[in-house]
């Protein structure tokens, strides 16, 4: 844990909605790239799909975002954590993302998975 602000992660996976949340504005161009657009409420970024994602293209969002240096949320529930470990054993992703996790009110940690 570095300081109170976690970096940009993904908050929610689904096949119908992903959402960024803590995203700087240097990495605005790079969601847009990835159909990803501001939040009516500015507080971070969402892709909603005009039909669900596949397996496969959402493998290709995930991957995308695990490129650009987000981290993926850990939880109870079905997490984007959990959303990448299972594309990973479907075979659509492949190597280590990074998770984050936290353990109380502006205590966040990283970890690579």
């Amino acid at each position: 844990m570095d300081d109170d602000t976690p970096p940009a992660y993904v908050a929610y996976a689904s096949p119908d909605w992903w959402q960024i949340e803590a995203a700087t504005p240097d990495l605005q161009c790079a969601l847009q790239k990835i159909s990803f657009a501001a939040m009516a409420n500015g507080v971070g970024y969402e892709l909603r799909p005009a039909a669900p994602l596949s397996f496969e293209e959402a493998a290709n969002i995930a991957d995308q975002l695990r490129d650009i240096g987000l981290a993926f949320s850990a939880g109870t529930g079905w997490s984007p954590s959990q959303v990448m470990k299972d594309l990973r054993e479907r075979k659509l992703c492949r190597g280590p993302f990074t998770e984050i996790y936290w353990t109380g009110p502006r205590r966040w940690h990283l970890r690579s998975v």
